[in-house]
């Protein structure tokens, strides 16, 4: 019993960070459609299917580069008790 308590320690920060980039992705993917529709006639498929590219390239690679203006500080989140 102890060994299950001492893994839901373990795998709960790491089903909150899973649960938060998804709600990420799916804001950024969102924001990408939306931004599609309004500027459709502007902006070429070219730069349109280059902007998917870069979105499923940061879905691949967890890394994530800090930076005072990105989409993930507009969503608070403590995975801290």
């Amino acid at each position: 019993m102890k060994n299950l308590i001492d893994l839901m320690y373990i795998l709960e920060p790491i089903f909150y960070e899973i649960v938060y980039m998804s709600i990420i992705a799916s804001v950024i993917g969102i924001l990408i459609l939306i931004i599609r529709k309004l500027f459709k006639k502007q902006i070429s498929s070219k730069w349109i299917s280059r902007i998917w590219i870069i979105f499923i390239i940061s879905l691949t690679i967890p890394i994530q580069i800090k930076s005072n203006v990105s989409i993930y500080n507009a969503i608070p989140i403590n995975l801290e008790k």
